[in-house]
């Protein structure tokens, strides 16, 4: 099975004919932090759990490149479609190293190439800091 990524129920390569160039980089969330310096003290006064008891966390991205696979002729199409189904959805994610989980979030074409041997397409999707499990549960980072 060639290695690829699902964009709510329509996969990079048997929808688009999109074989992922590289594996996806997907960034780690990013602790919200909150310190606030008091005078008199030494260092500062950690505050990012006081509201809630947990650290919370900012969005991460995935970013992905693929390269079209498929007939020359038929790239117009397939990028409308891609353009059409994807690009500024709010979606489930899945890769296909990763089935058992999904991340949530905005997936955007950020650019598309014509190259002399192929067509290369970047993707970055916008996504909630944890991956989620089938179930819908928190699945961690």
């Amino acid at each position: 099975m060639f290695e690829g990524v699902t964009f709510g129920d329509k996969h990079s390569y048997h929808n688009y004919s999109l074989m992922l160039a590289a594996p996806p980089v997907v960034s780690p969330p990013v602790p919200r932090e909150h310190w606030v310096t008091i005078p008199g003290m030494d260092g500062a006064l950690d505050l990012s759990k006081v509201q809630t008891g947990y650290m919370q966390y900012e969005m991460r991205t995935i970013a992905m490149h693929f390269v079209f696979v498929g007939p020359r002729g038929d790239w117009p199409n397939v990028l409308s479609g891609i353009l059409n189904d994807i690009h500024g959805k709010d979606m489930h994610i899945t890769l296909d190293n990763d089935p058992d989980y999904y991340y949530d979030g905005i997936v955007k074409v950020e650019k598309y190439e014509p190259k002399q041997a192929h067509f290369g397409l970047s993707v970055i999707c916008t996504v909630q800091p944890f991956k989620y499990a089938r179930d819908g549960s928190k699945g961690g980072f």
